[in-house]
């Protein structure tokens, strides 16, 4: 059978202020701490193989009883009463193996409130990323009888840098899951392949909103994953002065806080 080949990918980049790697990771297995404590199988397993083995040199051993015994192998001595864990899902291995890390460039401290108020605050000083406010008008109105996102504040994280992907195919913005748990969600979704500039590298995460008079604050230190980048393909990070591709000024939704 044909072996398939995944196309070859770049996510390329524009932006010198900070290091990249305090942005964009390749992932990997040795990168995902849940996955190395995760045992690849669960049960019986290592009982049951030293039991067969010890059948298997038992027989070996007594070659005359071999034929005679009519052994038919480990359902003989019970089965191989054992589960594989999500460690040998393929469809939880590619993703983790396959994306691209977006990390918090730095410390942050950020505090909320019901109406939407908000203050952040960087214990080192490094001012390395914008957080604003994405207005909850744009995804839900208060005439609408559906309750989706009422109680949801929608905090977008602008990162220093620019990205885009070549050849222009789709990638995906997605949760974290299996890296980390930081506050909020991300809200996922495709960009389009359609236009092929750079565009600014924007995390929007949908918190819960606290009940009125009270705040809510969160602590994301640097180096959590905040999304990861999944496109179909091998992903490689290229700076984009060698590839040539113009990206446009970081503008903002109307009503954006």
């Amino acid at each position: 059978m044909k072996k398939f080949k995944k196309r070859e990918i770049s996510l390329v980049y524009s932006g010198d202020t900070y290091p990249i790697q305090d942005i964009l990771q390749y992932s990997s297995f040795k990168k995902c701490p849940w996955f190395i404590g995760l045992q690849t199988y669960i049960g019986g397993s290592t009982i049951i193989y030293d039991t067969i083995r010890k059948v298997h040199q038992y027989l070996f051993r007594n070659k005359n009883l071999l034929a005679e015994s009519g052994y038919r192998g480990a359902e003989e001595i019970g089965g191989l009463d054992t589960v594989g864990t999500a460690r040998t899902c393929p469809a939880v291995r590619e993703q983790i193996r396959d994306s691209i890390l977006v990390l918090m460039p730095c410390d942050l401290v950020l505090s909320y409130d019901a109406a939407e108020d908000l203050l952040i605050d960087t214990p080192s000083g490094e001012n390395k990323v914008t957080v604003v406010v994405h207005p909850r008008d744009q995804v839900t109105m208060s005439s609408s009888p559906l309750k989706h996102f009422k109680d949801k504040i929608f905090i977008k994280y602008e990162l220093p840098i620019l990205i885009g992907v070549a050849p222009s195919v789709p990638f995906i913005l997605m949760d974290p899951i299996f890296h980390n748990h930081p506050p909020g969600t991300v809200v996922s979704g495709i960009m389009p392949s359609r236009d092929p500039s750079l565009k600014p590298l924007n995390i929007i995460v949908a918190m819960d909103l606290p009940p009125v008079g009270s705040t809510t604050t969160v602590v994301i230190k640097k180096g959590t994953v905040l999304a990861y980048i999944w496109a179909d393909g091998n992903i490689t990070i290229t700076d984009a002065k060698t590839r040539g591709l113009k990206g446009y000024l970081r503008s903002k939704f109307i009503g954006e806080k």
